[in-house]
């Protein structure tokens, strides 16, 4: 990354001037992190280890909507690591360091998955949400606690916008992010599909499909609880589990070829999931949706208005065969579609372990590949 100079002042109306020790001088911005919606961290370090772990866990508390960015800089990061013993030591020092910071920074273990970058020049702290704001001595480290900080924190909604759309983008613009874009974009997808498929996983399994113990064999529920709306949804995840391709094929790679291989074996292995039949069977006018909104209520009064005989003394038996006929009808079509069912059970519990597996191998590259891009030594 280009280092431009950057030179930027803000005006504030509202805040005040903090000193302490003992404490986090910034223990106001962390209490607000549960409900914020956007989230800023800018410091030069975190800790490394577990030392106390109450700011790893404040991230952790963060909503999982919620817009998060975190840059940090490397400590012991050398431009050039002479062959001396000092350093050797730097260098040393530096691989545990970065290699502690991709394990606590890795954005997979927060449920709001922030945006994380490295910046190596940075020195400046800032930690904030849309509401309140910390610009001060203190890191986002658990030790800075222990040390006398200095700082101010900031109130005013138009300083903390400015502060965040000018400088911060502009650090960003400089830092090497934990995820190349369109890997992260992919990996967002791949979680997020994930999820929902896993919803639906369980959703059949407990309310509409189930096991005999004995045989094994998997049949429907005689009523079972799948509405119109929940049948669109279903449908409507399934289409966008169809982008799964070319989100995929965005991350091919200029430089790993074994990526690359295995992301034509991933293409592969999507081919072999009934992603077309899916879609055609949850479809509006399929098998499935009429029989999910099928009414019996309504399919009786319609056979009895159209029963000469429903009339006086004839009346109750003209009812009692229109049930009759209703339940025939409604076991007919939950028979018609059962092996269907179970199969979509099947093809949806399939892309739950395609998924999975998709996730932990393409990390295991990105892994790879910001291990490289933060390693100078």
């Amino acid at each position: 990354m280009t280092n431009k100079k950057m030179n930027m002042s803000v005006h504030i109306s509202d805040g005040e001037v903090i000193l302490g020790r003992e404490s986090m001088n910034y223990q106001i911005v962390l209490d607000d992190f549960p409900k914020a919606k956007q989230v800023r961290i800018l410091t030069y370090n975190i800790s490394r280890n577990q030392y106390k772990n109450e700011l790893i866990n404040a991230l952790k508390s963060i909503k999982e909507d919620a817009d998060v960015k975190i840059v940090s800089n490397i400590p012991s990061r050398m431009p050039t690591y002479f062959s001396t013993p000092a350093g050797d030591s730097m260098r040393r020092s530096y691989r545990n360091n970065f290699t502690a910071y991709l394990k606590r920074l890795n954005p997979e273990n927060f449920q709001s998955n922030p945006e994380v970058l490295f910046n190596f020049t940075n020195h400046a702290k800032i930690i904030g949400t849309e509401n309140i704001l910390y610009i001060g001595s203190a890191n986002y480290s658990d030790e800075s606690s222990d040390n006398i900080e200095s700082g101010t924190i900031i109130t005013d909604k138009g300083a903390i916008n400015k502060i965040y759309d000018e400088f911060f983008s502009a650090i960003i613009e400089e830092s090497i992010p934990y995820f190349e874009d369109e890997f992260n974009v992919f990996r967002l997808f791949v979680l997020s599909m994930k999820t929902k498929f896993e919803k639906w996983l369980y959703w059949f399994d407990n309310h509409l499909v189930w096991e005999n113990p004995v045989t094994q064999r998997r049949s429907i529920h005689d009523y079972f609880e799948l509405d119109a709306n929940g049948l669109l949804e279903l449908h409507s995840n399934i289409n966008e589990l169809n982008s799964f391709v070319v989100h995929l094929e965005n991350t091919y790679s200029e430089e790993d070829d074994d990526y690359n291989d295995l992301v034509d074996k991933i293409l592969k292995a999507y081919e072999t999931i009934s992603i077309s039949w899916m879609e055609e069977f949850t479809i509006t006018d399929s098998d499935l949706y009429e029989f999910v909104v099928f009414d019996e209520e309504d399919y009786s009064f319609d056979l009895i208005q159209n029963d000469a005989d429903a009339y006086d003394e004839n009346l109750d038996t003209c009812v009692e065969r229109a049930m009759s006929i209703t339940h025939d009808r409604y076991e007919e079509m939950r028979l018609n579609i059962e092996n269907d069912i179970v199969f979509l059970r099947d093809q949806i519990e399939k892309v739950v372990q395609f998924l999975d597996r998709v996730h932990g191998r393409t990390l295991d590259y990105a892994n790879k590949w910001v291990a490289q891009k933060v390693d100078n030594t």
